[in-house]
C-alpha cells in the first residue's frame, strides 16, 4: 500500500466504512506508519466520533410534554414538580466542523480514486491484449513469408501405416529452417514415441529427435537442420519407437516425404 492509497483510506477507516480485509491491511501499514500519519488517523477517528453530535436533534412538541406531565401529577404524592428539560449535548467543537465536512469529502474521493482505478486497470488489461495480438499477427506474417520465400521447399507426408495422417514441410533453404505441420496421427501408448527422420541422399537415417501429439493428433515441429546433413537431404520421415526413440527407425512408418 503507497502512501497516497493510505491517505485515501484513513476517512474510510476512522468511519468504519472498510471492510475486514481492507481494515487488516490498513492497520498493517499503520504499523509501520509514521508518527505523523498515525496523529492524522487518530484525528479522523476523533472527528468521526463527533459526527452525530452534529445532527439536528428532533424537537420535543409541547403537547407531549404536557401530557407526559399531567400523568405524572395524577400518579404521583403531591410533591414539587420538577420541570422537564432536555439535556443539552455539547456543540461540536467548531474546529472539528471542518474535519467533518472533509470526511464526507475524502469518502466521495474514495470513491472516485477507487473507480479511476478499476477504469485505469481494464484500459492496461485491453491495452495489452492489443499489444498482444499485434505481436501474434506479426509473428503470423513473419511465418507466411517464411514459408512463401523463393528459397523455401515445400514437402507433403503422408505414410501406409495411418492413411488418415497427413504433414506438410516447409524447408528454409537459406536459414536451414525446417516446419512441419502434422495432422491426424493416431494416439500412442506411455511406453511409445514419434521419431522424426532427416533422410539422406545416401539412403541415411539421421534421427531429427522425438516430438509429441496432442488429442487430435496434431504437432508442429521446428528444427534447425545440422550443416552436415542439410547439403545431403533428401525427405523427411516419422516413425513409432519405443520410448525415448531410437538410433535407427524399428517401427512402421508413419509419414514420409520427400523435400
Amino acid at each position: 500500500m503507497t502512501e497516497d492509497e493510505a491517505k485515501e483510506l484513513g476517512a474510510l477507516y476512522a468511519l468504519g466504512a472498510l471492510d475486514e480485509a481492507a481494515s487488516r491491511e490498513y492497520e498493517e501499514y499503520l504499523r509501520g506508519a509514521s508518527a505523523k500519519e498515525r496523529r492524522e488517523v487518530e484525528e479522523w477517528r476523533e472527528a468521526a466520533a463527533l459526527l452525530p453530535l452534529a445532527l439536528a436533534r428532533p424537537a420535543l412538541r409541547p403537547e407531549v410534554k404536557d401530557r407526559l406531565l399531567a400523568r405524572v401529577r395524577g400518579e404521583a404524592a403531591p410533591q414539587t414538580v420538577i420541570p422537564f428539560a432536555q439535556p443539552l449535548r455539547p456543540a461540536p467543537p467548531a474546529r472539528w466542523l471542518p474535519i467533518a465536512a472533509a470526511l464526507a469529502l475524502a469518502a466521495l474521493s474514495l470513491f472516485l480514486f477507487w473507480e479511476n482505478l478499476g477504469l485505469r486497470r481494464e484500459r492496461e488489461a485491453l491495452a495489452g491484449r492489443v499489444d498482444q495480438q499485434g505481436r501474434d499477427l506479426a509473428d503470423r506474417e513473419r511465418q507466411l513469408d517464411e514459408l512463401v520465400s523463393p528459397e523455401t521447399r515445400v514437402a507433403q507426408l503422408s505414410g501406409a501405416a495411418a492413411p488418415q495422417a497427413t504433414a506438410q514441410a516447409f524447408w528454409d533453404t537459406a536459414r536451414q529452417q525446417l516446419v512441419i505441420y502434422i495432422y491426424n496421427l493416431p494416439s500412442i501408448t506411455a511406453d511409445q514415441d514419434y521419431q522424426l527422420w532427416f533422410l539422406t541422399d545416401r539412403q541415411e537415417a539421421i534421427s531429427a529427435g522425438i516430438f509429441r501429439i496432442d488429442a487430435r493428433g496434431r504437432s508442429e515441429i521446428r528444427i534447425s537442420i545440422p550443416q552436415n546433413v542439410a547439403p545431403r537431404l533428401a525427405g523427411t520421415a516419422v516413425s513409432l519407437e519405443p520410448s525415448g526413440g531410437s538410433p535407427q527407425p524399428t517401427g512402421k512408418i508413419y509419414l514420409q516425404g520427400k523435400v
